[in-house]
């Protein structure tokens, strides 16, 4: 399966349920255990993580701020 098609199923309600259960976990602090998770996707070269990671970051942050 394709990154794009991933990606497609990975839709921007999932990455505010995601983001929504990080900030009720972690409160202020989960910005960065988004950011952890993220940076372990490149390191690791995983394309498809790190681009949901960076979709959750994104939602997490307006959530937070």
């Amino acid at each position: 399966m394709s990154m794009t098609v991933c990606m497609n199923i990975f839709d921007d309600n999932e990455a505010r349920r995601i983001a929504e259960d990080m900030a009720a976990k972690y409160g202020g602090d989960a910005l960065a255990h988004v950011k952890a998770r993220t940076e372990r996707a490149i390191e690791i070269g995983d394309d498809l993580a790190q681009a949901i990671w960076r979709k959750v970051m994104t939602v997490a942050s307006e959530l937070i701020h």
